[in-house]
């Protein structure tokens, strides 16, 4: 496994132990992150490491709200609508605690965004879903942050990277977002990158066999964005399934 650090977060260790296959209930995030070490950094306490060549063509008249004009690469710029959403689930939690901040990838021109509910497989976190037959399967889920930490007065400002390193999050999320428990000690786990964009730290990882997952944390939500595909996808379509994730971006609000 290759992790891969941005020059501008030299705080962020290689490697983590701890629980190994914790239990994919989202109610145990908490405990299990809770054995992150702390450290000293810049003279505060915080957390160490936290937690398609082809592209087909669009139908015209399929076009899915906040999906932009399909560009000369082939892509278009969706962005998450506000308010109300494509997901009966989330549309009543946004309803009932305020809208939260939209996010925003690129994606390739024909595919089709899914209905989501409560009843989602990947559970009422579930934001939404695009599904591509020739290139595979997109998901994003929006947990909300106070699942894996305990310090409610933290909430709408704690950072990814405060909250747990790259491979101590992943198996938090991964049986939600991928469907699948993700062991620890990395083996599940080909890279690991850590990004910054506008001023936001995202943990990006390509995960066994063919999965790709971009996360970031912004204002009491875990943001997380999953592609799969099957063998036969991957081979043909993994750099437009790597440009997707790499595009996936949460819209700041202004101060």
């Amino acid at each position: 496994m290759l992790v891969t650090l941005a020059p501008d977060l030299p705080q962020l260790a290689r490697t983590v132990t701890g629980v190994r296959n914790p239990s994919p209930n989202i109610v145990g995030r908490s405990q299990f992150l809770r054995k992150v070490p702390p450290i000293v950094a810049g003279g505060s306490l915080a957390l160490a490491d936290y937690l398609t060549t082809q592209t087909p063509k669009s139908t015209a008249g399929e076009v899915s709200p906040g999906m932009g004009e399909l560009e000369a690469d082939g892509f278009r710029l969706y962005k998450r609508p506000y308010g109300a959403s494509a997901s009966g689930g989330m549309r009543a939690i946004s309803q009932g605690k305020g809208a939260f901040p939209p996010y925003q990838f690129r994606i390739p021109g024909g595919w089709k965004q899914k209905p989501v509910s409560v009843a989602d497989p990947s559970g009422p976190e579930t934001d939404t879903r695009f599904t591509s037959a020739e290139m595979g399967d997109l998901l994003v889920v929006l947990p909300p942050v106070f699942t894996f930490i305990d310090d409610e007065d933290s909430v709408d400002t704690i950072t990814i990277d405060e909250i747990a390193p790259p491979m101590k999050l992943l198996p938090a999320f991964a049986p939600q977002a991928l469907g699948i428990g993700i062991e620890e000690d990395g083996e599940d786990v080909s890279d690991i990158k850590v990004l910054k964009k506008k001023g936001l730290t995202y943990y990006n990882y390509e995960v066994k066999p063919h999965s790709l997952v971009s996360a970031t944390v912004y204002q009491g939500r875990v943001y997380v964005l999953a592609v799969k595909a099957s063998q036969s996808q991957w081979g043909r379509f993994k750099n437009d399934l790597q440009k997707i994730i790499d595009s996936f971006e949460v819209i700041q609000q202004s101060a």
